[in-house]
């Protein structure tokens, strides 16, 4: 980039661009749906729901969907995903029941998101660059509404500087 889409970045503050996006978005597959929301748990903390539908007989069935919410300490994790500084992520126990999960991958060409529920089996989708690109944006701006105080850059930069340095320890 030159000076002058250097001093247009400047200008624009990135926070305002993340708080017109919209609340959700939807990804449709040959056999399954995802929806995916900005939703704030019963504690306060800006989040995602994600549900997941079948596609039987050409409908998208929205009634026996699988549901979760992601958790103050997984959305972090997400975004590496969803970022690429780490390629998978996958976290279990979510529901009343404790039976719900769902994992994240990051597959090079695409995304790859699954939720499972016990006995029922999992639904997965893909997700192409552009759905990527939207979640990513939706993620961030929940992330950032519960840090007020910091710059969405910097959200980010600490995304990738702890979480997914803390994982490759792990798996090193």
């Amino acid at each position: 980039m030159g000076p002058a889409s250097d001093s247009l970045l400047i200008r624009i503050p990135l926070r305002e661009n993340l708080a017109r996006l919209k609340d959700g978005m939807h990804i449709y597959a040959t056999n399954a749906a995802l929806s995916i929301e900005a939703q704030i748990t019963r504690g306060g903390f800006h989040t995602l729901g994600i549900e997941a539908a079948r596609k039987i007989n050409g409908a998208y069935h929205w009634d026996d969907k699988i549901r979760i919410q992601v958790t103050p300490m997984e959305l972090p994790v997400v975004i590496s995903v969803i970022m690429g500084w780490i390629p998978l992520c996958q976290f279990k126990h979510h529901g009343e029941d404790k039976n719900k999960g769902f994992e994240i991958k990051h597959q090079r060409t695409n995304l790859y998101v699954a939720l499972e529920e016990k006995d029922r089996g999992g639904i997965g989708v893909p997700v192409s660059p552009s759905d990527a690109f939207g979640l990513a944006a939706l993620a961030t701006r929940q992330l950032c509404a519960n840090h007020p105080e910091i710059d969405a850059r910097l959200v980010l930069e600490l995304c990738k500087s702890t979480t997914a340095r803390m994982i490759h320890a792990k798996q090193g």
